[in-house]
C-alpha cells in the first residue's frame, strides 16, 4: 500500500516532468525569476541573464544564428518581431538624447537593459506554458510575504523593505498577486490548486499593503478590471462575490496597516487645483510631487521635441529650491518627477515621451488583439499580458516605474515572455515536434 496520498501519487510525476522541461527548454530562469524577484537582492533578474550565456554558449552560438534568420524571416510577421523592434528604436532614440543632451549613461542603462532582456527571452526558452508565469507568481507572493513579516516584526522596520526599496517591493507583489488570482480563476484540475493559488493572492496583497506602496495599491482595480469580463460569464454572482471579496480584503489590509501606507492628506482635486491655479499643497509629500510635475510641464513647454534632459532637470530642481519660499520648496534635490509620464515629456519632450507610452501601448493593444477576453485556455497568457499592461500603466502614475532598474527588466521579461506563450515561441524546433508526434 502506497503510502502517498492519492493526489500526489497522479499529480507528483506530472510535475516531476514539467520541472524537466522547463529546465531543458529555459523556461525555469523565467520561474526563478518570478518567484525570487521579491526575496532576493539581485532580484531573480541576474537568473535569466545567467541561463541565457549558459543556453546560447551549450548551443556554441547555434541559438543567435536561428535567431538573425528569424530576423529576416517568418518572424518579422510576428508582435514577438514587433515589440522588439520597437524597445529597440526606443533605445536608439534614448541613445540620441544622451549624446545630444550630454547626459550621463545611467540614462541609458535601463533602457539597454530591456532590450538585452527581451532579446535573452528570446533566444534561449523554446517553449512557453503559462503555467510557470502563474506558479512562479504564486511562490514570489509567498516568499513576498515571508519578507515582509521579517522586516515588520522581526526587524521591526516601519515598511516592508525586502532586498529591493518599498515601491518596487509593492508593485512587484500587486502584480504577482494579480497573477495568481487569475491562476485561481483559470486553473483546471485538483480544488486544493485554485486554494493555493488563492491563498498566495491573498498573501501578496498583505506584502502590498505592508510596502506601503501607494502606486501598487492604486494599480489594484485596474488590475482587476480584465478579469470581470471571463468572471461575469461564468456566473455573475461569483463575480459579483469575488469583486467584494478581493475589495475588501485590501480596505482591511489598509485600516490595519494605515501608518505604513504614504498617503496625500490633500485629496486629488487640491492637488489638480495646485497645479492649475498656483495653490499650495500643505502635505509634504504631496506638495513635493506637485511641485515636481510643475518643473516637468515647465520643461516640456520650454523645449517639447527633445526636452530639457537630465541635467536641465538637475538645474531647475536646483533652482527651484534655491529661488522658491519655505513651505514651497522641494526640501530635497529629486532626479525624477515620480511621474514616468512627466518625466519622458520633461526630459526627452515628444521624442522620448510618445514611444514611452508606445511602450506600454502597444502590447496592451496585442494582448487584447489575441482574445485576452476569451473563455479558453490559450486566453490566460493574454490576459496576464492585459494584466500587466494595466499595472505599469499605473505605476507610472506615480513613479518613473521604466526607470528603476528592477521593474523595467521585469516588465520586459514578463512582456516577451507572454507574446511568445500566446503566438507561439520563434525558435521552438519543429523536427523535435514531429519526431515527438510520430513516435508518439
Amino acid at each position: 500500500m502506497s503510502l502517498k496520498p492519492a493526489f500526489l501519487s497522479e499529480s507528483l510525476p506530472r510535475v516531476s516532468e514539467g520541472v524537466k522541461a522547463s529546465i531543458r527548454d529555459g523556461n525555469i530562469s523565467v520561474f526563478l525569476t518570478l518567484a525570487l524577484c521579491l526575496a532576493v537582492p539581485f532580484g531573480g533578474v541576474g537568473i535569466v541573464a545567467v541561463v541565457s550565456v549558459m543556453t546560447i554558449a551549450a548551443s556554441r552560438g547555434r541559438l543567435i544564428g536561428e535567431a538573425v534568420k528569424l530576423y529576416f524571416g517568418p518572424w518579422l510577421k510576428s508582435d514577438a518581431f514587433a515589440l522588439n523592434l520597437l524597445i529597440l528604436i526606443v533605445t536608439l532614440i534614448e541613445l540620441g538624447l544622451v549624446l545630444y543632451h550630454g547626459d550621463g549613461t545611467g540614462d541609458l542603462e535601463n533602457q539597454a537593459k530591456q532590450y538585452f532582456m527581451a532579446l535573452a527571452v528570446l533566444l534561449t526558452i523554446r517553449r512557453f506554458p503559462v503555467g510557470v508565469v502563474l506558479w512562479g507568481a504564486a511562490v514570489g507572493c509567498l516568499l513576498g510575504a515571508v519578507v515582509a513579516s521579517t522586516d515588520l516584526w522581526i526587524l521591526g522596520l516601519e515598511r516592508a523593505e525586502g532586498p529591493t526599496n518599498p515601491i518596487r517591493f509593492g508593485m512587484l507583489a500587486a502584480l504577482f498577486s494579480m497573477f495568481a488570482l487569475i491562476g485561481a480563476v483559470y486553473a483546471q484540475g485538483k480544488p486544493w490548486m485554485r486554494v493555493l493559488m488563492a491563498g498566495a493572492a491573498c498573501v501578496g496583497m498583505f506584502a502590498v499593503f505592508a510596502s506601503g506602496s501607494r502606486g501598487a495599491v492604486l494599480a489594484v482595480p485596474a488590475m482587476l478590471l480584465p478579469l470581470l469580463p471571463r468572471l461575469w460569464a461564468a456566473s455573475r454572482s461569483t463575480a459579483l462575490i469575488a469583486c467584494a471579496l478581493f475589495v475588501l480584503f485590501p480596505v482591511a489590509l489598509g485600516l490595519w496597516q494605515s501608518s505604513m501606507i504614504r498617503t496625500d492628506r490633500s485629496d486629488l482635486g487640491q492637488a489638480a487645483g495646485a497645479l492649475v491655479n498656483g495653490e499650495v499643497v500643505q502635505e509634504e509629500s504631496a506638495r513635493n510631487r506637485v511641485e515636481m510635475l510643475r518643473i516637468a510641464r515647465e520643461l516640456f513647454l520650454a523645449h517639447p521635441i527633445a526636452g530639457a534632459g537630465s541635467h536641465g532637470w538637475d538645474e531647475a530642481v536646483d533652482e527651484q529650491i534655491r529661488t522658491s519660499p519655505a513651505g514651497v520648496a522641494l526640501d530635497q534635490a529629486y532626479n525624477q518627477p515620480h511621474n514616468q509620464y512627466a518625466n519622458d515629456f520633461a526630459k526627452g519632450g515628444l521624442l522620448r515621451g510618445l514611444p514611452g507610452i508606445a511602450m506600454l501601448l502597444m502590447p496592451l493593444w496585442l494582448f487584447i488583439r489575441r482574445g485576452a477576453f476569451g473563455k479558453d485556455d490559450g486566453a490566460i497568457a493574454p490576459l496576464l499580458g492585459v494584466v500587466t499592461c494595466a499595472a505599469f500603466i499605473v505605476f507610472c502614475m506615480t513613479e518613473s516605474a521604466m526607470d528603476l532598474s528592477l521593474t523595467t527588466s521585469i516588465y520586459a521579461i514578463l512582456i516577451f515572455y507572454l507574446i511568445a506563450a500566446a503566438e507561439g515561441a520563434p525558435l521552438s524546433a519543429p523536427k523535435r515536434r514531429e519526431s515527438r508526434q510520430t513516435t508518439g
